[in-house]
């Protein structure tokens, strides 16, 4: 068994820029969890969650971060409604979960300014 905190939960991940939060470390330490040997996770909210789900989770996390990597690099605006739109969260799973309402509002754009850093360092800019 393992406890996770806010690092799984039932939904989109709210990743808290305010507090140092990125979405690319968040899947990396979630790669780290799954090298550890358990059979449930302990959310700090929600239903216990299998090993299994952790997998599914970050692969999510995974597609989000390169839907958002892809806007920024397409020049897609950041502009809350268009980013939402092209996140796909419904092709998640995460479009209509208790956490969507405070990833969009309190995290898409520090997501889409952590995403356009990345590209901006990859381009050596």
């Amino acid at each position: 068994v393992v406890h996770t905190g806010d690092a799984l939960m039932d939904g989109a991940p709210f990743i808290d820029y305010r507090g140092g939060g990125s979405a690319v470390e968040w899947v990396k330490t979630l790669y780290n969890l799954l090298k550890l040997d358990f059979d449930t996770a302990i959310p700090g909210h929600g239903p216990l969650f299998t090993k299994q789900y952790v997998r599914e989770y970050v692969q999510k996390f995974e597609i989000m971060n390169q839907r958002m990597m892809d806007l920024v690099k397409e020049g897609v605006p950041k502009d809350r409604d268009r980013l939402v739109a092209g996140l796909k969260l419904d092709d998640l799973g995460w479009a209509h979960t208790d956490s969507t309402d405070t990833f969009i509002g309190g995290s898409i754009s520090g997501y889409y300014d952590e995403m356009a850093s990345i590209l901006a360092a990859q381009s050596g800019r």
